[in-house]
């Protein structure tokens, strides 16, 4: 089983490139969102509130057992999500760890575009259909706040900047790149 980790600010195109690198490859698509959005559904918005860790541990535990799946099944995945270094070290640990027992070797891509792009990419009407970051002043309070822009350590990271790219082409570099 192959799993391509594509990671990056909030609206830079993750979810958007992984359909296109689907369509050529037949991987699956593991994004953020399905995981998030019904814990949402049942608890509210995490950010702040007392339950803000147990709300993140029960949203990598779900994660976890979608890529074992996936494993089982020997279906390919494509994986995305916003790293920030710092604050996602621990998690991502864990993550690394989980993959390795699965005899997993994740490909990593990390996305970046100039911040005039992720602010004019937020307010995507395709954001609408999960409950992504959708307004430019939250993004800018968040990149503020978070360090998107760092390869995840020890991961030999293909990095694209995609302002000026169309996601098929950004899919057809992560292909050829990684010889899917």
């Amino acid at each position: 089983m192959k799993i391509v980790l594509i990671y990056g600010p909030p609206a830079v195109g993750k979810l958007t490139v992984s359909k296109e690198l689907s369509k050529i490859t037949n991987f699956m698509i593991l994004h953020n969102h399905l995981s998030i959005d019904p814990l949402k559904a049942l608890v509210g918005d995490p950010h702040g509130s007392k339950h803000e860790l147990e709300f993140w541990r029960t949203n990598m535990s779900i994660k976890f057992e979608m890529i074992k799946l996936a494993s089982i099944t020997n279906n390919n995945l494509i994986y995305t999500f916003c790293y920030a270094h710092g604050q996602s070290n621990t998690s991502h640990n864990r993550f690394m760890r989980f993959v390795e027992k699965l005899n997993i070797k994740p490909l990593f891509v990390r996305l970046d575009c100039s911040d005039n792009s992720l602010i004019s990419r937020v307010v995507s009407p395709s954001r609408k259909m999960y409950h992504k970051l959708k307004n430019k002043a939250e993004l800018k309070k968040s990149l503020k706040k978070y360090d998107y822009r760092a390869d995840i350590p020890k991961s030999n990271t293909f990095f694209v900047d995609n302002t000026h790219l169309t996601p098929k082409k950004v899919a057809l570099m992560i292909k050829k790149h990684y010889k899917l």
